[in-house]
Parts: C-alpha cells; sequence; structure tokens
C-alpha cells in the first residue's frame, strides 16, 4: 500500500523517520471525547485518517496529525502534540511548543538539533505562513509551478556547532512566503529557536506553500511577542 497523501506531506517536512502509525480504536476515542470538533469546525469521523508518530527529539511526547476530505480548506492538517492525558495544538503559535518542551524537560542534542528546527520552522508561522526549510525531502509539499526555481537550492541543512553558551547554530535554505532565504538559527538547548540572519536568494517570486494548521484558514491572530524570530 502506498503513503497516504497526508503521510507524503508530514514526510515531507523532515523531523522524523517514523512513518507514522494509523491512531488505534482506544486512541482515536481519546481523541473524539477530548479534541472533537476540531477548532470548534470539524469532527473526528470515521472518514478521518489520523496517524500517531513519535518524534526524535520528544523521549515520551508524540505528534498526532488529522486530516479529512470535508474539512476546510482543503488540505488542512489538524496536528496536536500529545504526553499523557494532555494535548497541545499546533496552530501556528509557538507557545504550545515552549509550554510542552518545559513540562517535558527537553534538551536538544546534536543528533536532534536539525529535525527540530525543522519541526520548529514548520509549526510556528509568521504572517506570511510556515518556515519551510528545504532539501530533497520537500517536494510533497512544494507547488510545482516553483520547483524548478528551487530545485538548485535542495541542500541538506547542517550544523555549524556550538557557541560559549552551549547553543547549537545551523546553516538551512528556506521557504518564506513568496521568497527562500539561506538561514542562519540558533537552537538553545530548551529549544527556543532565533534566526540571526536570512539573506535572499533569487529564485523569483515563488508560489505560497499551501499548508493550513487551522480549520477556519489563516491562523489565528497572536500577539507581537509570539511573531516567531
Amino acid at each position: 500500500m502506498g503513503m497516504s497523501e497526508m503521510a507524503a506531506r508530514i514526510a515531507a517536512i523532515g523531523v522524523t523517520e517514523d512513518a507514522g502509525c494509523p491512531a488505534t480504536d482506544e486512541e482515536r476515542a481519546k481523541l473524539v471525547s477530548d479534541l472533537s470538533p476540531v477548532d470548534g469546525l470539524g469532527w473526528i469521523g470515521e472518514g478521518t485518517e489520523v496517524l500517531v508518530y513519535t518524534l526524535p527529539f520528544y523521549a515520551k511526547a508524540r505528534l498526532v496529525v488529522a486530516a479529512d476530505a470535508s474539512w476546510k480548506p482543503t488540505g488542512v492538517l489538524a496536528c496536536w502534540l500529545w504526553l499523557g492525558g494532555d494535548f497541545w495544538r499546533l496552530d501556528g503559535r509557538s507557545a504550545a511548543i515552549h509550554d510542552l518542551n518545559r513540562k517535558s524537560g527537553l534538551v536538544v542534542e546534536d543528533r536532534v538539533a536539525l529535525p527540530y528546527m525543522r519541526f520548529f520552522c514548520f509549526f510556528v508561522r509568521g504572517e506570511e505562513g510556515p518556515f519551510f526549510v528545504l532539501d530533497e525531502r520537500s517536494l510533497p509539499l512544494l507547488p510545482e509551478a516553483g520547483r524548478d526555481a528551487l530545485a538548485p537550492l535542495m541542500v541538506p541543512p547542517e550544523l555549524l556547532g556550538r557557541d560559549r553558551e552551549g547553543a547549537l547554530h545551523a546553516a538551512a535554505v528556506l521557504q518564506y512566503g513568496k521568497g527562500a532565504f539561506a538561514a542562519h538559527f540558533r537552537i538553545q538547548p530548551t529549544g527556543m529557536v532565533e534566526m540571526l540572519d536570512d539573506d535572499p536568494l533569487d529564485t523569483g517570486t515563488l508560489p505560497d506553500i499551501d499548508a493550513p494548521l487551522s480549520l477556519d484558514g489563516p491562523h489565528p491572530d497572536r500577539d507581537d511577542d509570539e511573531i516567531p524570530f
């Protein structure tokens, strides 16, 4: 059986090598009880695909992803972090990730720094959408019209070492909105991610990455201190 469209899109984010497992009947019952209707709009029903992923940077927390053909906007992925009996909705704001990081005692080590950076950049949104890290795995989330311009930039992100405060530095090429950038990140052991530099790349105007996280379309309003980077 081939990979579902939803699974292919999650694989394109590059945050885990886990292919995801369909939620068990017990897990689905928990999700329906605690999370449905999603965003007050969409019900988790028999036609809803639900996959559960392990993540290399969390010892116990898992990523839950749900999609349903009846939900709007088309292609929306409803995502949560799940630890114990608690869920954190990933809606484009950073608060949920930072709260789980504190409660789980996250320590970002070298071996998980790059997938964590990709996770943070995808799920924490700016006004123009995700900060989508590009490499060869990214294609399923890239509009076909922009792939030729981005193909020469498909290089894996790399670690650059640690600074005196113990934070890791990394380099990556990313698409944000209609542009591509060569970015320099600082990743603190606690999971805080800073973008120290972003140099625009000459790709022309790119089509937007269509990867909504909220059933009501645009991400929720946010306070200024929640805007990433």
